[in-house]
């Protein structure tokens, strides 16, 4: 038989063949002396036996004689060997059972595709499956990824288009409001310091806050202070102005003045005696009593609103008040007599506690 035309893998196929006879036959033969063994053998069984043993043990048969480990190197002889065979004739007893021999016909070769000899395998049909999908695969994502980015740069494209007709209607040659113009415009100066700002008559006066947390609005009357205002503004329709940072994230739509109310008299009572009454000077607090100022934005910079009063409600009369701003009041006060009872409170030492009300003789005063 010609192995170099077979290949490596049949001559691999027909050395474990031939293995597999040996065993079997060798298996059947150790089997069948146990037998033997046990049942005891004829006389001239046991000549037999002992007449082929030394020939088994001198001529031992391996499938793996004459047989290189390694059949990529491997070089077949076709030349006659000189070596006379060894012909074992089995006896006429049934000493030895021979296997049914069988003519082992030369297996189909195939090229591998991968490698050469024993180390090269054929790519298994699930293997091939399994490849296909995760190139089908591959290939979708990359065409998504490329169809994906080019939407994106239509959508900008398209983005900028639309922008293009919008900055183009505004024509290059109008030159910006300068402040100064939109000053004038409003009637007043900007301001240039973060801060809250009352405006009357065209002027503008920063704010001083109170020296107490204005209490929520549900609250009547508010603890008890002392300092006089700073800011008196003309007998005139108010406005106001803000300007600070947090305007440009969290601008409030509406904000409310409170009455800063006068304590003028105290009155107590001392048991059976008739109760005492007395003038009090210098003592202030915030009532609940409100006004509501709408908010309104005022130029091109988002941390300035401009306050001005609802349109229910006329302008502010004679008084003190507090612009109410995130819980705290920026104090001033409305020049002219005072005819606003809100503006006079008196307080009364009652056994449950102390009662304020308006005053019910308010005495006459005048804003400095």
């Amino acid at each position: 038989m010609n192995y170099q035309r077979i290949g490596s893998a049949g001559l691999q196929q027909h050395v474990s063949d031939l293995e597999a006879a040996i065993n079997h036959i060798e298996e059947v033969s150790q089997r069948q002396l146990e037998d033997f063994s046990k049942n005891g053998l004829s006389q001239d069984q046991q000549e037999t036996a002992a007449d082929l043993e030394p020939q088994f043990r001198a001529h031992p048969v391996s499938a793996s004689d004459d047989i290189p480990d390694s059949f990529y190197h491997t070089r077949f002889d076709d030349r006659p060997s000189n070596k006379n065979p060894l012909a074992v004739h089995p006896p006429d007893s049934q000493l030895y059972v021979l296997p049914r021999a069988e003519i082992l016909q030369p297996l189909e070769f195939r090229v591998p595709t991968f490698g050469t000899g024993l180390k090269g395998r054929q790519v298994d049909p699930g293997f091939r499956v399994q490849l296909l999908i995760a190139v089908t695969i591959g290939i979708g994502i990359f065409i998504a990824s490329m169809v994906g980015f080019d939407y994106g740069g239509r959508f900008f494209s398209v983005a900028e288009r639309a922008d293009g007709p919008a900055a183009a209607a505004v024509p290059s040659n109008v030159p910006a409001k300068s402040p100064g113009a939109e000053a004038q415009a409003l009637g007043f100066s900007l301001p240039t310091v973060y801060g809250v700002y009352a405006v009357s008559e065209g002027k503008l006066y920063e704010l001083d806050p109170l020296p107490l947390k204005v209490p929520d609005a549900r609250v009547a009357i508010s603890a008890i202070f002392s300092s006089a205002s700073r800011v008196v503004l003309p007998e005139n329709k108010v406005e106001f102005v803000i300007f600070r940072r947090d305007l440009v994230s969290s601008a409030p739509t509406e904000v409310f003045v409170r009455v800063v109310a006068r304590v003028t008299r105290e009155m107590k009572f001392n048991g059976a005696r008739p109760p005492t009454t007395t003038n009090i000077d210098g003592e202030w607090v915030v009532r609940s009593k409100s006004y509501v100022f709408r908010v309104a934005p005022l130029g091109d910079n988002p941390e300035i609103v401009v306050l001005r009063p609802a349109a229910s409600q006329g302008s502010l009369s004679p008084g003190r008040y507090a612009l109410v701003l995130a819980g705290k009041g920026y104090d001033f006060t409305i020049a002219g007599h005072v005819t606003d009872a809100a503006q006079c409170l008196e307080r009364t030492n009652a056994v449950n506690g102390i009662v304020y009300s308006e005053c019910r003789n308010p005495p006459t005063q005048t804003t400095n």
